[in-house]
């Protein structure tokens, strides 16, 4: 089952490819979910997030970067959102 310890793990990870691209986790799964060929609609009022939304369109994740979330997603968790 998925646990905290597996949810701070999954986090890490998104904060170290945040880094690595200077973008935020939010960003980071926009970016997976876009490079995944979802439909994205992200929503918010607040004009700072949505200049936020619109930069995942500045960078790409790498193949590494996109395996590397892939491998985050757990059955039971994930098959609530995808």
């Amino acid at each position: 089952s998925y646990t905290h310890k597996n949810l701070t793990h999954d986090f890490e990870v998104l904060k170290e490819l945040g880094k690595k691209h200077d973008k935020s986790v939010a960003q980071i799964l926009l970016r997976w979910a876009i490079q995944l060929q979802a439909v994205v609609i992200p929503g918010t009022g607040n004009p700072d997030h949505m200049k936020e939304n619109l930069e995942v369109y500045s960078f790409e994740l790498d193949p590494e970067d996109m395996t590397s979330i892939q491998l985050l997603r757990s059955e039971d968790v994930s098959g609530k959102f995808i």
